[in-house]
Order: C-alpha cells, then structure tokens, then sequence
C-alpha cells in the first residue's frame, strides 16, 4: 500500500487501521507500505510543516497512536518502502516496522515544526532503538536525511535501487518465519518496560509454542540433574 506525506491524517490513519484487519485475518501475510509523496525531493511537500495538520485534534492524534500501535503488533512481517520525499508520518511507520527499505533517492523530512520535534511516541521508539543519545543528536540537526544519512542513524536497515526490494525483504521474512515473528516481536517490544521474573511466563509460553512447532513438546528428559 502507497502512504503519501500529503494526505490528512485522518485518512492516513483510516489506511492504517485496514491494513491491520486485513494482516489480523490473514496471520503470516506480510504488510508492505511504501512511502512517498505525490510532490519530487526539494519540492514543497519535502518541508511539509506542521505535521499532523492544522485540523488536527487530540482525538485524532490518540486514534492514530492507537493505529500504530496496533500494526507494530500485527500477526505479520511489517516492511517499509521510503522511496523519494517522506514526510509527515515516515519516521512514525518505519520505526514500527520489522525491516526498512530505503531508496537511493530517500529524502525523508522529520516532523519538525518551528524547530520542533513532533512529541508523539515516535521519540519514546526512537530512543529505544537507536538509543537516546543518537536520538538527542538527531533532534538538534537539520530535519531532512538522505538515505544515507537515515542508514547511519538507524532510521532504515539498507538501501536497495529495486523497485521490489520491500518485496524481497517481506518474502524473506514471511518464509522464515511467517506469523512466529509477531511472537518474537511482542517479547522484544515487552522486554525494556518488563521485568525478567514478570516476563518469565511470557518467554516459557513462547518457547511451548516453538517446541510443539518441532514436535518436540512431548518429549521428556532422561537422565541428568534438576537445575
């Protein structure tokens, strides 16, 4: 599915929520979304002020965390394809993606309005992946990267000239691991804010799981020492 920078986010939200019902209903399935803009690299849209958009409410900014939130956890590889311009919701979508696809020409412009960054939770994913203080770094520089400049940053994972390279990555994904990845996924997400006692049973519930994918969950040990 195509993301454009311009669109309100509104309808951008409204796109995000479908794509989720249809990753929920088919599990395995992965999700590609390509980002870009109607508008070339250095045109007006590159600067693309105010993000979320002068209409926008509270209401509308809760409804489109929720939106992310919920595809940062769907059954389903997440790829993300920023090809030419970004802006506006970019930074939000590849940071709940699994892989980031960049093209040569990337262009991607951060929610920065008067020389301030969006304060949605994009900030609490970014110090989290990248670390806080490249993330600090990333607040007090200019507010559009390259493609290489986003590699660097961690914003993206590889930059690919193909047209389908978000293709291939989702391929590769869904073949390896398919709707399981959903399941390593929420223990990473959980780790940082869980404590290891408290997220024991999650990480025995997972490892249940992947023994009775091998057929091995009824076997019994012989032999050896209780720990």
């Amino acid at each position: 599915m195509d993301v454009r920078a311009e669109r309100p986010l509104a309808a951008v939200t409204a796109e995000i929520e479908a794509v989720c019902a249809r990753a929920e209903d088919a599990p395995g399935t992965p999700v590609v979304l390509r980002l870009t803009a109607a508008s070339p690299p250095g045109s007006a849209v590159g600067e693309h002020p105010g993000w979320p958009g002068p209409e926008t409410g509270i209401r509308h900014v809760t409804r489109w965390e929720r939106a992310l939130r919920r595809l940062e956890r769907v059954p389903a590889a997440v790829v993300v394809h920023a090809v030419g311009a970004c802006a506006g919701p970019a930074l939000d979508l590849l940071l709940v993606a699994d892989h980031r696809v960049a093209a040569p020409d990337l262009e991607l412009t951060l929610p920065v309005h008067a020389g301030r960054m969006w304060p949605g939770t994009l900030l609490h994913r970014l110090a989290d992946q990248i670390g806080t203080r490249k993330a600090r770094g990333l607040l007090a520089r200019a507010p559009a990267l390259d493609a290489a400049q986003a590699l660097a940053f961690g914003l993206v994972d590889e930059i690919d000239p193909g047209a389908d390279a978000a293709g291939r990555a989702a391929s590769r994904l869904a073949a390896a691991q398919g709707a399981e990845l959903a399941v390593r996924r929420r223990l990473l997400l959980d780790g940082p804010s869980t404590d290891i006692d408290d997220a024991l049973g999650a990480h025995l519930a997972a490892c249940d799981r992947e023994l009775r994918l091998r057929g091995t969950a009824g076997a019994t040990a012989s032999g050896g020492t209780q720990p």
